[in-house]
């Protein structure tokens, strides 16, 4: 493998890492894992009360994912399943009072975070990791057209 596509991969490891602990950070001391914290702060981000499917698109996860997940936080009292009227094999999760303010706490965290990134980060910095990713996100679309995967 070439140097490029090495560094390529080491980096999105650290990266990936990092972000990790940063949500570890955030659920410390909690009973929620950091996918179920990011799930909370999902759904009150958007409105409450999202379908599964939504979810599923919201954060790239897959359907059964996001299923386990909430069948988690529902155990937990954070979410209770609904079932849409008109169509019940849409299941949406809606958060419950306690979810809502876990979801609050976590969210505030977080915000705190990325104020303290975006404070931390030089203009000239914030705009080479936006142009790196960018670029990254171009040459996989190349990749992703020539149809070689």
């Amino acid at each position: 493998m070439g140097s490029f596509v090495s560094n390529l991969h080491t980096n999105l490891r650290m990266i990936n890492l990092g972000m990790l602990q940063i949500m570890k950070n955030c659920v410390g001391g909690t009973d929620l894992s950091a996918s179920q914290a990011m799930m909370l702060v999902m759904l009150l981000r958007y409105g409450g009360a999202v379908n599964i499917s939504q979810l599923a698109e919201y954060t790239h996860m897959p359907k059964s994912n996001v299923s386990v997940i909430g069948r988690r936080l529902e155990r937990a009292g954070y979410v209770v399943r609904q079932g849409d009227a008109q169509d019940m094999r849409i299941v949406r999760l809606v958060l419950t009072q306690t979810g809502k303010q876990k979801a609050a706490v976590l969210y505030q965290k977080l915000n705190l975070f990325e104020e303290q990134l975006e404070q931390v980060a030089t203009q000239k910095e914030k705009e080479m990791v936006l142009q790196g990713m960018t670029t990254l996100n171009i040459l996989l679309k190349r990749l992703e057209e020539k149809e070689c995967l």
